[in-house]
């Protein structure tokens, strides 16, 4: 299980989460993992900026070991934009990648972990309070060129990281009560992150053009 805690200038809502990993702006402050064997969560530990990842993982991973997010496309943006690129985390292949949303959604459960897990009564609940500090610690300002990022004391990082530490428990006791996808919207959730990641032709000059238009009518 991973879930990865960032700040950027750049809206996700507005940007999705390719283009706001892509973002010169965003950072990653924690990133939380655990290892689960036979349904059953082992203790959760966390990778900070700078410091380097266990020969166990590394070599789980090189196995074709798998990782399991909710809405993995954020966590896989992020990996492949920023943990790979800026910190020597390796590439990996789209089926390592498992998403606990796809499942929920297929069994008509709400799509955001929070729902997901009180629905199925999970034993770790999100954090509702820490919540509310990832959403201040997330948003960075832009002021004359420069980034500006909230303040983040240690205090704030550990409660931030046990935030994230809930929101992998809370995820892995939910895919714990889910059947997996069936082969058809397994299939679906393949080919849509495929197309996500390799994006989609658009011709940007004609574009450029409309967008003037719209601009100029506006």
């Amino acid at each position: 299980g991973i879930d990865i805690e960032t700040c950027s200038a750049a809206d996700l809502s507005d940007y999705g989460a390719w283009a706001y990993s892509q973002h010169e702006s965003t950072i990653v402050y924690v990133v939380s993992l655990c290892y689960v064997e036979d349904g059953v969560p082992g203790s959760v530990w966390r990778w900070y900026p700078g410091q380097g990842l266990p020969p166990e993982f590394l070599g789980y991973l090189a196995a074709g070991g798998q990782l399991l997010a909710h809405n993995a496309g954020f966590e896989h943006a992020i990996w492949t934009n920023i943990l790979q690129k800026d910190y020597a985390f390796p590439a990996l292949e789209l089926t390592q990648w498992l998403d606990s949303q796809p499942v929920g959604l297929e069994c008509n459960l709400p799509t955001k972990l929070e729902g997901l897990s009180k629905s199925l009564g999970t034993a770790v609940q999100k954090d509702m309070a820490g919540h509310k500090l990832m959403m201040r610690l997330a948003v960075a300002r832009e002021v004359s060129g420069e980034y500006i990022y909230p303040k983040c004391t240690d205090t704030e990082l550990e409660l931030l990281s046990l935030y994230c530490d809930d929101d992998v428990l809370a995820m892995i006791g939910a895919w714990t009560k889910l059947k997996p996808l069936s082969v058809l919207e397994e299939r679906v959730r393949r080919l849509d992150q495929r197309i996500n990641e390799r994006g989609v032709f658009l011709d940007q000059h004609f574009a450029r053009k409309v967008r003037k238009l719209a601009e100029r009518r506006s």
